[in-house]
């Protein structure tokens, strides 16, 4: 149930919907075929001189990284196991095994995962690489979805347990046991595409992250295409850590966008980041 009336001290539009009717500030709401639905996102491009994207009318383009209302993440290490070490140490085979039966991880990943791939669509050329580097793959539920939307998928990831999980979720070998926080080994241009799902938050617990990240980042650059895109999904601490992903990914992407899926709802709200070569 959101919270309505933090907007009341706007100018409200009222809409009738099946349940009744709602008072939602107007900058929130758009209306599409006759519906309500609340507005999807807003976007911040990293460089706007270029045109490079396609968003539908439901994403609005914002200025200041302050309106997408980033707030610090308060819960420690019960909401970010990230702070309690590396993946595989948290994750062991039990652990990697119930991650991945868990139905609310699963529908979450999911509807990340096809965000992702939407997202990519609004953005112009798109590469005829069909090759997809899935990030942090996991356990494989992403890399299962971008499979079956017709991509060549090779997911990676540091944590043997999940890439073993993985490998049969796939009915492939096409997951390569990595640490996105150092180098990746593949050879220049050979990926069109890369998403990653809620894997970037992992560097931030890092004590040198932005040199960390300027690897990463640096990376995916040399691997991609010249029609190379990739979208990163994360989940970040603070303000200043979106701040700081864009000042790396910047050095690396002159051209992208960062955008705020939900952006009216505290715990809704979902980041990603685009990346043009």
């Amino acid at each position: 149930m959101y919270n309505l009336r933090k907007w009341w001290t706007f100018k409200p539009v009222f809409l009738k919907t099946r349940t009744g009717y709602f008072v939602l500030h107007q900058h929130y709401v758009k209306l599409v075929h006759g519906n309500c639905v609340l507005c999807r996102g807003m976007y911040f491009l990293l460089n706007p001189t270029r045109n490079v994207f396609k968003f539908p009318d439901t994403f609005e383009q914002v200025d200041d990284l302050k309106s997408f209302k980033v707030r610090t993440v308060r819960g420690g290490s019960e909401r970010r196991p990230e702070l309690i070490g590396y993946s595989e140490d948290i994750y062991d085979e039990d652990r990697s095994a119930v991650y991945t039966q868990s139905e609310r991880m699963h529908r979450i990943q999911t509807e990340l995962t096809r965000k992702a791939i939407e997202l990519l669509e609004h953005t112009k050329p798109l590469s005829t690489n069909p090759c997809v580097l899935d990030i942090g793959s996991g356990s494989g539920i992403s890399s299962a979805i971008l499979k079956k939307a017709g991509y060549f998928v090779v997911g990676t990831d540091s944590n043997t347990f999940m890439l073993s999980i993985c490998k049969n979720k796939l009915n492939s070998q096409d997951c390569v046991k990595l640490n996105m926080f150092y180098h990746l080994p593949f050879r220049a241009s050979c990926v069109g595409t890369v998403v990653s799902i809620s894997a970037l938050q992992w560097i931030y617990a890092l004590s040198d992250c932005h040199r960390y990240m300027g690897m990463l980042f640096s990376s995916l650059h040399d691997c991609l295409d010249e029609n190379g895109r990739g979208v990163l999904q994360f989940y970040p601490r603070m303000l200043s850590d979106v701040e700081n992903t864009l000042d790396v990914a910047q050095k690396y992407f002159p051209h992208g966008a960062l955008v705020c899926d939900f952006p009216h709802s505290h715990r809704g709200k979902k980041i990603y980041l685009i990346l043009i070569k």
